[in-house]
């Protein structure tokens, strides 16, 4: 148990000061390798947010390598660096449990196979909590800026954001090169002599209009404009509509009658109930959404057969693109192929269901002696507590000792009490959402075989997190849950043959920060082991 993988990370939008930069952590770790008589394998380093699954490649790459026995264990700065969300902090678990992952060592600390588990699960579900209260405390002061009138985001186009002020109280200004112009785009769309793409190329070669990071102005940019409430004084927010204090351009009667000449105008509209797959994909060449048109073929006996294509819409005024036309029956035909490489047999299904319930029940307990370990620990800090005031009071600790440990003591109790909370909610959800996503993707290639155009919209936006549409062929980024299944239907088909189902314990799963599993994505052990 001597080869190691250094992990280091920092989140780009970290604003933790005391975590160390990549390469002091890097530094530390190498000379605790040093020190501790560690072979360094490799090191692995990247500046992404942990606060979701699926997204960091270095650290799943290290992960793939340990599974393969090219290490034996981790060095990180501390453990919140490898994960802090539930997905990637259960796997990390898993792992070390099963002794995959021999060692994990930290700049203050170690983790074996045979350590209690609830420490480095209350570790990771501390960790995964500070995400969400980040969260929190970051809509709270946004929507406190909101209450006070201003926009809390980026000033739209002819307007731009005070960087000056006071944190929270930013305001809006009037943009006075961009104002004069927006406001000029405004009078030619009012006028209802102008299309929208009329009044994009008016914008770009007369005026020489670009966004906020010098980007040709495009229809899209412009839609979005002439939609947006900001400019007659109030602004859209979480869904609600808010005064703002910024200075109108337009009245709200000019905003009311550019929307009706919008939806009389823009081509889209009459399109949405004909195209399952419009805006949902981007052009690979030049990063355009991809739009579609009908082309009629008028056949020797003199009926039409109509055809739909989809296409680059050529939205961003970079000249012409090369990408060739998709007929519709390619397009499906691509996802349909996607799908059945994801199909498990319903006889799996059953059974991971029978095995996540059964995992579920053993979990129940697990989590039952979790909320025993917290209450004792309130318990226990509630006794420190009366038993720190009557030193005070007898005069055997002064108030700056007393001070200092009941706020220590105090904060313990709040964390205990924290993970109280709604821990069998969160359970419960976990086996309901579980299975429903599976269900869901048992029924895509059926839904997909439909007629049903806004059920088939709402697939292909479940599928793909990024869809490339590039060289007359698609590329689909799948999201999360379909990568998931797609792992349980590689172990079904390379293991089918030789392996049978396992009863109790699962091999591989996930956990949200209560401990318990989030899904299966294998559970097979050889029938004959010799």
């Amino acid at each position: 148990m001597n080869r190691y993988f250094i992990y280091a990370r920092k989140s780009t939008e970290d604003k933790e000061k005391q975590v160390a930069s990549i390469s002091s952590q890097i530094d530390e770790l190498t000379r605790l390798a040093e020190n501790s008589g560690y072979e360094i394998v490799d090191i692995f380093q990247e500046s992404k947010s942990a606060k979701a699954p699926e997204v960091r490649v270095a650290f799943y790459k290290m992960l793939d390598l340990i599974q393969k026995g090219r290490a034996d264990g981790i060095l990180c700065w501390k453990l919140d660096r490898l994960a802090r969300n539930p997905v990637d902090g259960g796997r990390i678990n898993w792992m070390l449990q099963n002794g995959v992952i021999k060692h994990i060592k930290t700049s203050d600390r170690e983790y074996l196979p045979g350590d209690n588990t609830l420490t480095a699960t209350l570790e990771f579900g501390m960790a995964n909590q500070f995400i969400i209260d980040l969260r929190n405390n970051t809509l709270r002061g946004l929507r406190a800026k909101a209450e006070k009138g201003i926009f809390p985001s980026r000033a739209p186009l002819g307007y731009v954001n005070e960087i000056t002020g006071k944190q929270g109280e930013n305001k809006i200004f009037v943009d006075e090169k961009r104002f004069p112009i927006v406001r000029h785009l405004w009078d030619l769309l009012l006028s209802g002599k102008c299309t929208v793409g009329e009044i994009t190329k008016i914008a770009q070669t007369d005026l020489g209009l670009t966004g906020m990071k010098g980007r040709p102005i495009s229809d899209s940019v412009l839609y979005k404009l002439f939609g947006c409430h900001f400019y007659y004084g109030k602004f859209l927010w979480q869904n609600k509509l808010w005064d703002g204090t910024q200075t109108p351009m337009i009245t709200k009667e000019e905003f009311d009658k550019a929307q009706k000449i919008i939806k009389r105008k823009r081509p889209h509209d009459s399109d949405r109930n004909k195209f399952a797959y419009t805006r949902l994909m981007k052009c690979g060449g030049c990063g355009c959404t991809i739009t579609a048109e009908v082309q009629n073929k008028k056949l020797k006996n003199g009926s039409i057969n109509k055809h739909i294509y989809y296409r680059c819409s050529r939205q961003k005024g970079v000249g012409s693109c090369s990408e060739p036309f998709i007929k519709v029956d390619k397009v499906e035909s691509k996802i349909e192929d996607i799908l059945r490489e994801l199909s498990i047999p319903k006889s799996l299904s059953k059974w991971i269901f029978e095995v996540l319930r059964a995992e579920f029940q053993e979990e129940r307990e697990v989590q039952k002696q979790a909320v025993l370990n917290l209450n004792q620990i309130y318990e226990r800090c509630e006794t420190r507590l009366k038993n720190l005031l009557d030193m005070r009071m007898n005069g055997e600790i002064d108030s700056d000792q007393y001070a200092s440990k009941k706020s220590e003591l105090t904060a313990m109790m709040n964390q205990a009490q924290e993970k109280l909370k709604g821990a069998d909610d969160r359970l419960d959800a976990w086996l309901t959402d579980t299975e429903s996503d599976f269900k869901w993707a048992e029924t895509a290639l059926e839904v997909m075989q439909s007629n049903d155009l806004i059920s088939k919209r709402t697939l292909l936006q479940k599928l793909g997190t990024e869809i490339i549409f590039k060289n007359g062929d698609i590329k689909i980024e799948l999201s999360p849950i379909f990568k998931l299944v797609r792992r349980t239907h590689e172990t079904f088909l390379n293991n089918n043959s030789i392996f049978e189902p396992r009863n109790t314990v699962m091999p591989y799963v996930l956990n949200d920060k209560t401990g318990a599993p989030s899904i299966l994505v294998g559970g097979y052990r050889e029938s004959n082991p010799n």
